[in-house]
Protein backbone atom coordinates (compact mmCIF):
# COMPACT_ATOMS: atom_id res chain seq x y z
CA UNK A 1 0.00 0.00 0.00
CA UNK A 2 0.75 3.83 -0.07
CA UNK A 3 0.11 7.06 1.01
CA UNK A 4 -2.67 8.40 -1.11
CA UNK A 5 -2.32 12.17 -1.95
CA UNK A 6 -5.09 14.13 -4.23
CA UNK A 7 -4.83 17.48 -5.76
CA UNK A 8 -7.91 19.67 -7.67
CA UNK A 9 -8.40 22.74 -9.45
CA UNK A 10 -11.47 24.79 -10.51
CA UNK A 11 -11.67 25.23 -14.44
CA UNK A 12 -13.37 28.93 -14.10
CA UNK A 13 -14.17 28.95 -17.13
CA UNK A 14 -16.45 26.18 -17.19
CA UNK A 15 -17.19 25.85 -12.92
CA UNK A 16 -15.82 22.62 -12.98
CA UNK A 17 -13.66 21.25 -10.29
CA UNK A 18 -11.08 17.99 -10.82
CA UNK A 19 -9.84 16.61 -8.60
CA UNK A 20 -6.80 14.09 -9.40
CA UNK A 21 -5.75 11.13 -6.96
CA UNK A 22 -2.79 9.27 -6.65
CA UNK A 23 -4.26 5.63 -6.09
CA UNK A 24 -7.40 4.26 -7.76
CA UNK A 25 -10.69 4.81 -5.86
CA UNK A 26 -13.10 1.40 -5.55
CA UNK A 27 -15.85 0.65 -7.17
CA UNK A 28 -18.07 1.34 -4.09
CA UNK A 29 -16.63 4.57 -3.69
CA UNK A 30 -17.49 5.90 -7.23
CA UNK A 31 -21.03 4.49 -6.67
CA UNK A 32 -21.41 6.84 -4.01
CA UNK A 33 -24.10 9.49 -3.50
CA UNK A 34 -22.70 13.21 -3.34
CA UNK A 35 -24.15 13.40 0.27
CA UNK A 36 -21.71 10.18 0.91
CA UNK A 37 -18.90 11.32 -1.03
CA UNK A 38 -18.15 14.96 0.44
CA UNK A 39 -17.76 15.90 3.76
CA UNK A 40 -20.60 18.09 5.10
CA UNK A 41 -18.26 21.33 5.67
CA UNK A 42 -17.44 20.57 1.72
CA UNK A 43 -20.81 20.54 0.55
CA UNK A 44 -21.49 23.77 2.57
CA UNK A 45 -18.71 25.33 0.56
CA UNK A 46 -19.51 24.09 -3.25
CA UNK A 47 -23.20 24.72 -2.13
CA UNK A 48 -25.80 26.05 -1.35
CA UNK A 49 -26.82 25.01 -5.38
CA UNK A 50 -27.16 21.87 -6.59
CA UNK A 51 -23.35 20.23 -6.89
CA UNK A 52 -23.12 17.22 -9.70
CA UNK A 53 -20.46 14.62 -9.39
CA UNK A 54 -18.76 12.50 -12.45
CA UNK A 55 -16.00 10.14 -12.26
CA UNK A 56 -13.84 10.44 -15.78
CA UNK A 57 -11.87 7.20 -14.20
CA UNK A 58 -10.76 5.29 -11.55
CA UNK A 59 -8.73 8.44 -10.05
CA UNK A 60 -10.01 11.52 -11.32
CA UNK A 61 -13.65 13.33 -10.13
CA UNK A 62 -15.35 16.06 -11.53
CA UNK A 63 -17.24 18.32 -9.60
CA UNK A 64 -19.74 20.61 -11.57
CA UNK A 65 -20.48 23.53 -9.45
CA UNK A 66 -23.95 25.13 -9.51
CA UNK A 67 -24.07 28.92 -10.98
CA UNK A 68 -21.65 31.32 -9.61
CA UNK A 69 -23.88 33.16 -7.61
CA UNK A 70 -25.29 30.17 -5.84
CA UNK A 71 -21.65 28.82 -4.68
CA UNK A 72 -19.35 29.59 -1.95
CA UNK A 73 -16.01 28.70 -2.80
CA UNK A 74 -14.89 32.07 -4.29
CA UNK A 75 -15.49 33.14 -1.06
CA UNK A 76 -13.62 30.46 0.67
CA UNK A 77 -10.62 31.07 -1.61
CA UNK A 78 -10.53 34.56 -1.15
CA UNK A 79 -10.43 33.71 2.49
CA UNK A 80 -7.92 31.77 2.16
CA UNK A 81 -5.77 34.14 0.08
CA UNK A 82 -5.76 37.16 2.38
CA UNK A 83 -4.49 34.69 5.40
CA UNK A 84 -0.96 35.06 6.56
CA UNK A 85 -0.23 31.88 4.24
CA UNK A 86 -1.89 33.28 1.23
CA UNK A 87 -1.65 30.17 -0.32
CA UNK A 88 -5.06 30.13 -2.59
CA UNK A 89 -6.22 27.33 -1.87
CA UNK A 90 -8.88 25.38 -0.36
CA UNK A 91 -9.77 21.91 0.67
CA UNK A 92 -11.69 19.04 -0.03
CA UNK A 93 -12.58 16.84 2.38
CA UNK A 94 -14.19 13.69 2.03
CA UNK A 95 -16.83 11.78 3.97
CA UNK A 96 -15.21 8.80 4.49
CA UNK A 97 -11.48 8.63 3.51
CA UNK A 98 -10.59 4.95 4.84
CA UNK A 99 -13.06 3.62 3.17
CA UNK A 100 -12.44 5.03 -0.43
CA UNK A 101 -9.97 2.54 -1.69
CA UNK A 102 -10.20 -0.98 -2.29
CA UNK A 103 -10.04 -3.37 0.89
CA UNK A 104 -6.22 -5.31 1.10
CA UNK A 105 -4.90 -2.72 -0.90
CA UNK A 106 -2.95 -0.86 1.80
CA UNK A 107 -3.57 2.34 0.67
CA UNK A 108 -3.95 5.04 3.17
CA UNK A 109 -5.35 8.83 2.65
CA UNK A 110 -6.20 11.07 4.91
CA UNK A 111 -9.31 12.64 2.93
CA UNK A 112 -7.88 15.66 1.85
CA UNK A 113 -7.45 17.48 -1.55
CA UNK A 114 -6.11 21.03 -2.12
CA UNK A 115 -7.63 22.73 -4.61
CA UNK A 116 -5.96 25.52 -6.48
CA UNK A 117 -8.04 28.22 -8.32
CA UNK A 118 -7.47 28.48 -12.02
CA UNK A 119 -6.73 31.31 -13.98
CA UNK A 120 -9.39 33.36 -16.45
CA UNK A 121 -8.73 33.60 -19.74
CA UNK A 122 -10.02 37.11 -21.30
CA UNK A 123 -10.29 40.48 -19.48
CA UNK A 124 -13.33 40.83 -17.28
CA UNK A 125 -15.99 43.40 -18.66
CA UNK A 126 -19.41 44.11 -18.17
CA UNK A 127 -21.44 46.51 -20.21
CA UNK A 128 -25.55 47.83 -18.87
CA UNK A 129 -27.36 49.16 -21.62
CA UNK A 130 -31.12 49.73 -21.88
CA UNK A 131 -33.35 53.15 -22.55
CA UNK A 132 -32.22 56.74 -22.16
CA UNK A 133 -35.92 57.22 -22.01
CA UNK A 134 -38.71 55.56 -20.72
CA UNK A 135 -42.44 57.64 -20.70
CA UNK A 136 -45.00 56.62 -17.36
CA UNK A 137 -46.65 53.69 -18.42
CA UNK A 138 -43.46 52.16 -20.35
CA UNK A 139 -41.68 49.06 -19.01
CA UNK A 140 -37.46 50.23 -17.63
CA UNK A 141 -35.44 47.24 -19.39
CA UNK A 142 -32.18 46.66 -18.24
CA UNK A 143 -29.46 44.15 -19.50
CA UNK A 144 -26.17 43.49 -17.93
CA UNK A 145 -24.11 42.17 -20.84
CA UNK A 146 -20.43 40.23 -20.25
CA UNK A 147 -17.83 39.34 -23.01
CA UNK A 148 -16.50 36.36 -21.53
CA UNK A 149 -19.23 34.35 -21.52
CA UNK A 150 -17.64 31.76 -18.31
CA UNK A 151 -19.28 30.51 -15.20
CA UNK A 152 -16.76 32.63 -13.04
CA UNK A 153 -18.02 36.04 -11.80
CA UNK A 154 -21.28 37.18 -9.88
CA UNK A 155 -23.40 40.62 -10.64
CA UNK A 156 -24.50 42.51 -8.01
CA UNK A 157 -26.89 45.39 -9.20
CA UNK A 158 -28.00 48.68 -7.22
CA UNK A 159 -30.01 51.88 -8.15
CA UNK A 160 -26.72 54.81 -7.36
CA UNK A 161 -29.32 57.68 -7.60
CA UNK A 162 -32.49 59.38 -7.88
CA UNK A 163 -33.05 63.01 -8.82
CA UNK A 164 -35.76 65.87 -10.28
CA UNK A 165 -36.03 66.12 -14.04
CA UNK A 166 -37.05 70.18 -13.57
CA UNK A 167 -39.96 69.70 -16.26
CA UNK A 168 -43.57 70.74 -15.67
CA UNK A 169 -45.11 70.76 -12.41
CA UNK A 170 -46.65 67.77 -11.23
CA UNK A 171 -46.54 65.39 -8.32
CA UNK A 172 -42.97 65.43 -6.77
CA UNK A 173 -41.03 62.18 -6.89
CA UNK A 174 -40.76 59.90 -3.91
CA UNK A 175 -38.33 60.71 -1.20
CA UNK A 176 -37.49 56.93 -1.29
CA UNK A 177 -37.19 53.53 -3.43
CA UNK A 178 -37.48 50.93 -1.12
CA UNK A 179 -39.36 48.41 -3.41
CA UNK A 180 -37.09 49.34 -6.58
CA UNK A 181 -33.98 48.61 -4.23
CA UNK A 182 -35.77 45.36 -2.96
CA UNK A 183 -36.05 44.63 -6.53
CA UNK A 184 -31.75 45.17 -7.45
CA UNK A 185 -31.17 42.69 -4.19
CA UNK A 186 -33.55 40.04 -5.43
CA UNK A 187 -32.26 40.34 -8.95
CA UNK A 188 -28.46 40.27 -7.91
CA UNK A 189 -29.63 36.88 -5.41
CA UNK A 190 -31.11 35.72 -8.05
CA UNK A 191 -27.65 35.89 -11.09
CA UNK A 192 -30.18 37.45 -13.38
CA UNK A 193 -28.12 39.38 -16.22
CA UNK A 194 -32.06 41.56 -17.37
CA UNK A 195 -33.91 43.36 -14.97
CA UNK A 196 -37.51 44.86 -15.80
CA UNK A 197 -38.55 48.03 -14.02
CA UNK A 198 -42.24 48.18 -13.46
CA UNK A 199 -43.74 51.95 -14.19
CA UNK A 200 -44.64 52.10 -10.33
CA UNK A 201 -42.03 51.17 -8.83
CA UNK A 202 -40.25 54.65 -10.04
CA UNK A 203 -41.71 58.38 -10.37
CA UNK A 204 -42.13 60.49 -13.55
CA UNK A 205 -39.82 63.24 -14.25
CA UNK A 206 -37.17 61.48 -12.19
CA UNK A 207 -33.33 60.69 -13.62
CA UNK A 208 -32.25 57.02 -12.22
CA UNK A 209 -28.47 55.77 -12.51
CA UNK A 210 -28.90 52.41 -11.57
CA UNK A 211 -25.04 50.02 -11.71
CA UNK A 212 -24.24 46.98 -12.44
CA UNK A 213 -20.74 44.98 -11.11
CA UNK A 214 -19.31 41.64 -11.97
CA UNK A 215 -16.93 40.47 -9.53
CA UNK A 216 -14.59 37.00 -10.26
CA UNK A 217 -13.52 35.11 -7.65
CA UNK A 218 -10.16 36.73 -7.72
CA UNK A 219 -12.20 39.70 -6.68
CA UNK A 220 -11.38 41.97 -9.51
CA UNK A 221 -14.72 43.54 -10.87
CA UNK A 222 -16.16 45.25 -13.58
CA UNK A 223 -18.45 47.97 -13.64
CA UNK A 224 -20.69 50.05 -15.39
CA UNK A 225 -23.49 52.66 -15.70
CA UNK A 226 -26.63 53.92 -17.49
CA UNK A 227 -28.48 56.71 -16.57
CA UNK A 228 -32.52 56.43 -17.50
CA UNK A 229 -35.07 59.49 -17.27
CA UNK A 230 -38.48 58.25 -16.26
CA UNK A 231 -40.94 60.98 -18.02
CA UNK A 232 -44.59 61.98 -17.64
CA UNK A 233 -46.13 61.26 -20.32
CA UNK A 234 -45.62 59.07 -23.60
CA UNK A 235 -42.10 58.48 -24.84
CA UNK A 236 -42.52 57.25 -28.82
CA UNK A 237 -38.98 55.83 -29.38
CA UNK A 238 -36.65 53.66 -27.50
CA UNK A 239 -33.23 55.08 -27.55
CA UNK A 240 -30.72 52.37 -26.10
CA UNK A 241 -27.18 52.92 -24.70
CA UNK A 242 -24.49 51.21 -22.44
CA UNK A 243 -22.37 52.31 -20.26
Amino acid sequence: GALVTAAGALDRSTGIITVIFSALTSAATRSRTLDNLLSLATLATLGPGPVQASWFNASTLHLQLPPAHLTGICIAWRASRSTAIGVGEINITFRDPATMFEPGSGDVYGGEAHVHMGATEGSLSVFLSGPRDVGGCQQLQLDAGRMDGSWDGVLRWTLESSTSINTTAGTPPRSNHDDLDTLMESTSSAGKAIVSVPPNMTSANTKYTFAVRLTNCHGNFSESKLVANRFRGMVPGVYPTSG
